[in-house]
Parts: structure tokens; sequence; C-alpha cells
């Protein structure tokens, strides 16, 4: 096998094509070969010694001519070296027969080295890819096993917040519950109800309320962690936006005051419209309050 098709084998290695069946298909031509190349150099042996024999036989008559002027002996010497020739001709097929069979020899025992070596190649290419998997299972577990303990972490915090919701959708909030899986959506249940994060109505306070708890949860995790981010920032844009009821909107109202207090290591900007649901003088005692172009923040 020529240098760059065994190249070429080992990096198109597929451990199932390195098979049994080849290898003893190499195995038997192998016999073959070395069976014929033992007929081949016994048949050369032997056409070698012929010959040699010949050759002395014709020395001999030559001789023989040349002392006794036997002109006999000629034809004799003719028909000697006519066969020495013949036998001469045959010992070349036959040198030519056992070159070929040798260079297959050489071919072959090749391709039989090179197949050990693939099966080796291939046994380790497969124990690479069960130790990769193996880590990788690790792996998976470690982050699974990571995430449900921040997640749990969160419905902690999450928790711990509910005392500051007394009127609207959270007044009875008691637990949290994290869904399983690579999402971070979560039930907050009630006495009444329960309100999924993965479900919330965009056109009520369900939504405003999810992410106010979620958020604040977690940068409060976040504040008490090494990993902390160097800016700590939390802006809250519209808070009111949404349909959100005179209910939850007092409880919307009394978080944002409580913020600064539940997040004292940040710095909590608010921006919201002038409406009916967001009243600037509530803020007074916790933030400081500016006016922009007709808007309150």
């Amino acid at each position: 096998m020529p240098d760059d098709r065994y190249r070429t084998e080992v990096e198109n290695l597929d451990s199932d094509k390195v098979s049994d069946t080849t290898s003893k298909k190499h195995t038997e031509e192998l016999k073959e070969l070395r069976e014929k190349e033992q007929e081949l150099e016994g048949q050369k042996a032997r056409l070698d010694q012929k010959i040699s024999s010949i050759e002395s036989e014709i020395e001999r008559v030559t001789k023989d001519i040349e002392d006794h002027d036997l002109a006999e002996l000629a034809d004799e010497q003719d028909i000697l070296r006519r066969e020495v020739q013949d036998l001469r001709d045959s010992a070349v097929e036959t040198e030519v027969k056992l070159g070929s069979v040798k260079d297959r020899l050489e071919i072959l025992e090749f391709e039989i080295k090179a197949q050990k070596h693939l099966k080796a190649k291939a046994k380790e290419k497969v124990a690479r890819k069960d130790a990769v998997k193996r880590f990788n299972d690790i792996i998976s577990e470690a982050r699974d096993s990571q995430r449900q303990e921040i997640k749990r972490k969160i419905a902690s915090q999450i928790q711990e917040l509910f005392d500051h919701f007394e009127e609207g959708s959270l007044k009875n909030a008691h637990n949290v519950e994290f869904k399983s899986g690579g999402s971070y959506h979560f039930e907050i249940k009630t006495n009444d109800q329960i309100l999924d994060s993965y479900i919330a109505d965009e056109s009520t306070a369900e939504i405003n309320l999810h992410a106010l708890l979620f958020h604040t949860a977690v940068l409060k995790l976040l504040s008490e962690s090494v990993n902390s981010p160097p800016l700590r920032l939390f802006i809250i844009d519209s808070p009111f936006d949404n349909e959100v009821d005179e209910q939850n909107a007092n409880d919307i109202s009394n978080y944002l005051s409580h913020l600064p207090e539940i997040l004292p290591e940040y710095q909590i900007v608010i921006a919201s419209a002038d409406t009916d649901t967001f009243n600037p003088t509530e803020y007074e005692d916790s933030f400081e309050m500016k006016e922009f172009e007709g808007s309150t923040a």
C-alpha cells in the first residue's frame, strides 16, 4: 500500500470498516502467495540444476568433438544447446513470475501491518469517543446540578420578596417553582391561582410582576457572588405598562419604593410616563426624581 494511501486510511479511520473479514482474506492470500513462492523457487532451482547439468554435458561433448573430430556428436551438441536455451527461457519466465509473487507478498505484508495498525487506531478512536462521552455526561450532569441550585436560590430570593405585595395578584403568594430543563420559567403559587411566567398575559400585570421579581432576585444573588458585575445598575422602564389594575399598581409602587433597601449596592433608575398609575411624589423619599420633556422619571 503506498504511503499516501495509508495516511489517507488513517485520517479517515472508521472503526466499523476495520473488520475481521478483511484480516481473514489477507491471511488466506498471504498463505497462498507463500505457497506459490515456494513452488516457483523450487521450480527455478530445478531448472537451474538441469541447465547446469546439460551445460556440463555440452562441455563434455564439445571436448570429445575437439579430441576425436567426431562429426556425429555435433548434432547431439546442437540438440543439447537448444534444450539449454529452452530451459533458460523457462527459467526466465519462472523468475518473472517469482518476482511478481514477491512484489505482491511485499505489498500484502505491508497491508497486513497497516491493517493491524488501523485496528489499534480504531480501538483508540472508540476509547476516545467513550472518554469524551463520559466527560460530556459528567459536564452535563454538573451543569444540570448547578442550574438546579441556581434555580433554588432564585426561588428562595423571590419568596423573600413576597412580603412587599399585599393587595394584588401576589398578596397570598407562598411558593415558587422553576420548570425543569434549561429554561428559567417559573410558577408562583397563591391561595387562588398559579401565575406561570411562560404563559404570562402581556396585557395584564402578570408579566410586570414576574419580570420585577426575577430580575431583582438575580441581581441580589449577583451582589453576593464573587462574579458580581463591576457596574451595578438596575434600569426599570415603564413598570406600569400593560393593563395594571389598582391593587397591583399599589403593590408595584410599594415594591419600587423599597428597591433601594432590597438592592442597596445598585444604582436604580426608573423611567415612566406620568400616568394615572405612576405618581412621582410616591418615590420622592427613595429616589431623586427628574422630569424630561414632559415625562417624569
